[in-house]
């Protein structure tokens, strides 16, 4: 639990992902062993530096919910590469779409990345969330 927690900072502290953070770590373990969530890690020498987590909505979507890197990582293609490890798992098991969400938190290359692996918008909407 500690080493995933480690590594959901790691990638998520910068761009305010805090779902996970905000939860006790029983409920962070019940969610995360949930049979509708799929976890990936990349790992660079051993070492966990990239999180990539898909949710099962019902048999033909698939969301996914979180992507990202070390930031020491960015530039050298690692992202891209490890998205699409990550789609080609995810598109293995026929989902009739894989979608996701983003905001203005996430880093600035994510929709260009995104569009790179064949993500299209979809919708554009501003909602207010409270904190």
């Amino acid at each position: 639990m500690k080493d995933y927690l480690r590594l959901f900072r790691l990638v998520g502290d910068r761009v305010q992902w805090d779902l996970r953070t905000k939860a006790s770590e029983a409920e962070v373990a019940q969610l995360i062993s949930a049979h509708d969530l799929m976890t990936l890690v990349l790992r660079v020498s051993d070492v966990a530096r990239g999180l990539c987590e898909f949710r099962q909505q019902s048999d033909r979507e698939v969301e996914l919910l979180f992507f990202g890197i070390d930031a020491q990582l960015e530039g050298q293609g690692l992202g891209r590469y490890f998205l699409s490890k990550c789609l080609t798992i995810a598109w293995a098991r026929q989902p009739g779409r894989i979608w996701l969400r983003t905001d203005e938190f996430d880093s600035p290359k994510a929709v260009k990345l995104y569009a790179s692996v064949g993500f299209s918008i979809f919708d554009r909407r501003y909602e207010d969330v409270a904190d």
